[in-house]
């Protein structure tokens, strides 16, 4: 049908980006704490649709 449901996930310098739930590439970032910008685009016509961005929970707040 065309559509792909796409995910990009940045913790501590750690990029995954996911296709269709499915790793399609990792990446370790030269990125510190301070703020940065996301931006979609594309070189053909799309569009993009429930976007959401969500701040990671800290490891030490996590519950084992």
């Amino acid at each position: 049908d065309g559509k792909y449901k796409i995910k990009l996930v940045v913790d501590n310098g750690i990029m995954e980006f996911f296709v269709n739930d499915d790793n399609a590439l990792s990446a370790s970032l030269a990125m510190d704490e301070s703020p940065y910008n996301i931006s979609l685009l594309s070189d053909y016509t799309c569009s993009f649709s429930n976007v959401h961005i969500n701040k990671l929970r800290s490891y030490a707040d996590c519950e084992f």
